[in-house]
């Protein structure tokens, strides 16, 4: 099955493609259903339905106007589309409270993403192993990535460690970052970089209440 290229569909569109499939696979783990309409799909997430054809459509023909969808079907070609076939290693950068939580949060292996090290400069931390994984030296960064085979690189430092880190996870080679810290990173080619900034949801949150 051909992939739609970048230049075709928005990241908006991915990222309703993965709610899709996890909603999919939810609907037929509670419900047993074998078949769904889109208007099914955008009613359980309140969309419109002709932005979830739309969004489909990506991936190929694969229902019939009327009909609906064969849930395994449907959930067989998101997944391939997505990639979620594909095993994902991943290293935490600081481990702190969230760094912590990020090392134990199990849903991870379900989505095919592995946590495989832990980096942090505590002395007393070097060397532990929370949740079976080992928590590494920062100055062993750049071995352990390649080591490791390690393609995602998440930040959880402190706000003035962020840069830095970012800079080596970029020349260890990761293809991506997944950047907590309180500061925005970019790049101008690679690696991909996701910036999450927690607060922001919350000020999201707080305009729609009052709103």
């Amino acid at each position: 099955m051909k992939k739609a290229t970048s230049s075709k569909i928005s990241n908006f569109s991915i990222e309703r493609l993965l709610l899709y499939s996890r909603t999919l696979s939810d609907i037929k783990r509670n419900q047993k259903v074998t078949k769904i309409l889109s208007t099914d799909i955008a009613s359980f997430l309140n969309i419109d339905s002709t932005q979830v054809r739309k969004d489909l459509s990506y991936i190929g023909k694969l229902g019939k106007r009327g009909l609906g969808y064969f849930v395994d079907s449907l959930l067989n070609a998101l997944n391939s589309f997505l990639y979620r076939d594909k095993k994902i290693n991943t290293a935490i950068l600081g481990i702190g409270k969230l760094g912590s939580a990020l090392l134990g949060y199990q849903p991870f292996q379900k989505y095919n993403i592995h946590i495989v090290a832990g980096f942090d400069v505590n002395p007393n931390k070097i060397g532990n192993r929370l949740n079976n994984i080992i928590i590494y030296p920062v100055d062993e960064l750049e071995y352990i990535i390649k080591a490791k085979n390690i393609q995602i690189g998440v930040i959880t430092t402190p706000e003035s460690a962020a840069f830095g880190i970012a800079e080596r996870l970029k020349n260890a080679g990761v293809k991506a970052i997944i950047n907590f810290a309180p500061v925005f990173i970019s790049f101008a080619d690679k690696p991909i970089v996701e910036n999450i900034d927690l607060s922001y949801f919350f000020e999201i949150a707080r305009y729609k209440i009052f709103r």
